[in-house]
């Protein structure tokens, strides 16, 4: 998967497969103790 990194206070990159037509949004989520980050995956419809 090919991955852009991005300049977001919610977002920190974006990444599409397109032999899947997949679409992956990698969030940043803060916690009291530091950053910590969360994947969300999501399909693309055609």
């Amino acid at each position: 998967m090919s991955r852009e990194y991005v300049e977001s206070s919610m977002i920190t990159s974006i990444g599409y497969d397109s032999s899947t037509s997949t679409l992956e949004i990698e969030f940043k989520m803060v916690v009291p103790s530091g950053n910590t980050l969360m994947s969300l995956k999501t399909d693309i419809m055609r």
